[in-house]
């Protein structure tokens, strides 16, 4: 009996050293690869849109305007009559992550560790999380904004068009789960 409790202890221990293994490796990864960049390419193309990113810690938002010449978000995605839109706030972040872990851990206090390893393992579905804000709302030193052209500017709506699951014509909202009145989320 001891032998069976002594085995079974050391399988334990040797699963939990492997699993803060793997969340070691992974912010070890990050950490080495984070400082390297990609070049800034050159285009004739006029650069008129502004998109920004903001990272979020764990995840990086894009923010995009609600009405722009490129799209209105509000009829692409039928949203009009679910965000409380008022005259300040005027963009859309969009953010995309684990399904479970948005729906499930609006504090960090509420992570559970069956949601951390789901989440790490990529094993539950993704989830498009859409925010209303104002950029003037943002902390500057941290955000990075880019300017695209239309060819740019289409190709990252069609992106963000193409994450989102769409059933019949319109996209798979998840309803009964928004943090505020400001937020929704939608199947990716």
């Amino acid at each position: 009996m001891k032998l069976l409790v002594k085995k079974l202890l050391l399988l334990i221990g040797i699963v939990f050293e492997l699993f803060f293994a793997l969340i070691a490796s992974y912010f070890i990864i990050f950490f080495v690869l984070a400082p390297f960049t990609i070049d800034k390419r050159t285009t004739t193309e006029t650069l008129r849109h502004e998109v920004i990113i903001i990272p979020e810690g764990i995840h990086t938002d894009i923010l995009l305007p609600i009405h722009s010449a490129a799209i209105d978000w509000g009829k692409a995605l039928f949203i009009e009559k679910d965000l409380q839109v008022d005259t300040f706030q005027t963009h859309l972040k969009f953010g995309y992550g684990d399904k479970n872990f948005f729906l499930q851990t609006k504090n960090w206090s509420d992570l559970t560790s069956k949601t951390l390893f789901r989440t790490i393992f990529g094993i539950n579905e993704g989830a498009i999380h859409v925010n209303l804000c104002s950029p003037r709302d943002l902390d500057t030193s941290k955000i990075i904004k880019l300017k695209l052209s239309d060819r740019q500017m289409n190709k990252l709506i069609h992106f963000i068009k193409n994450s989102i699951k769409w059933s019949k014509n319109f996209p798979e909202q998840i309803t009964n789960h928004p943090y505020s009145q400001y937020d929704l989320f939608f199947n990716a």
